[in-house]
């Protein structure tokens, strides 16, 4: 019976909303990875603790980076992935990587900031992160060892002292904000400079989500996949056909999804009806 459903909803999948997902293909990932990242051209990257593992469209071994003085990764940023960024939250540490996985350039953030969780590359050199203390979004200038810009504190903008910032992710035109209040979670939107923008509420908690190009999606608890066109403001749902998917990846057309042991790769048609306003 279990395995009918699993069927249907495949099914499902592939017409909901007018939106239609066709299967690529399926990528076997031979080492356990703690997590992983996928670039904006398939390329795929294993963290295995302290090993950070580059791996081509096809999964085959292409290169590898690691520091085990500064303990395990805790993020890994693609946004440009000619220089991807790691981050080592125990030691502070963030290293600029060339395309081979070669550092070309390292920086404590312990010198400037009191122990930021995590962060998100953005435009002109730059990194996103969250100041605890001040309860904003800062965005800092790597190359030239300065703060560029500030957003509004989280918690007035929310009229609430207690919501969490759970995680963030940007590019190079925005900045998405996962954050928690009273169990619900929600995105808050910020443009390039940090203003504010909006607030998109969900309906049920998340498993995983990415940003790229004005494209958010969604990895939902309740097993469904939401994709939302933030240029148009309009979104879309879609039955997830990976039962134990973990992270998804969106670059328009191509849609990953990550169970732990294989990385399956789809193409997202255009819907044929009209999509629901976020």
């Amino acid at each position: 019976m279990k395995a009918i459903l699993y069927i249907l909803s495949i099914l499902l999948c592939l017409n909901l909303e007018g939106q239609e997902l066709e299967r690529l293909n399926s990528i076997p990932l031979k080492a356990q990875a703690d997590f992983i990242q996928v670039d904006q051209f398939g390329s795929i990257y294993l963290v295995l603790d302290n090993e950070l593992r580059k791996l081509n469209n096809k999964g085959e071994y292409q290169a590898s980076y690691s520091d085990p003085l500064q303990g395990s990764i805790s993020d890994v940023d693609l946004l440009n992935p000619m220089n991807p960024i790691v981050y080592f939250q125990n030691s502070n540490e963030l290293r600029i990587l060339d395309n081979r996985l070669n550092q070309s350039r390292e920086l404590n953030l312990a010198y400037t900031f009191n122990d930021p969780s995590s962060i998100a590359a953005a435009a002109e050199n730059s990194i996103w992160l969250y100041d605890q203390n001040a309860d904003q979004m800062i965005r800092y200038s790597f190359v030239e060892n300065r703060i560029l810009n500030r957003s509004p504190i989280i918690s007035q903008i929310l009229n609430d002292d207690q919501a969490e910032v759970l995680s963030f992710k940007a590019g190079f035109d925005q900045l998405v904000v996962h954050i928690k209040q009273a169990e619900k979670e929600s995105f808050l939107l910020f443009d390039a400079q940090g203003s504010y923008q909006k607030k998109l509420s969900l309906d049920t908690s998340l498993s995983s989500y990415s940003y790229f190009n004005q494209k958010l999606s969604v990895l939902l608890s309740n097993g469904l996949l939401r994709i939302y066109n933030l240029n148009l403001q309009n979104h879309w749902d879609l039955i997830c056909p990976v039962e134990s998917a973990r992270q998804v990846f969106y670059f328009h057309p191509q849609l990953y999804l990550y169970d732990g042991d294989k990385l399956h790769q789809y193409r997202v048609q255009s819907p044929s009806k009209s999509p629901n306003k976020p």
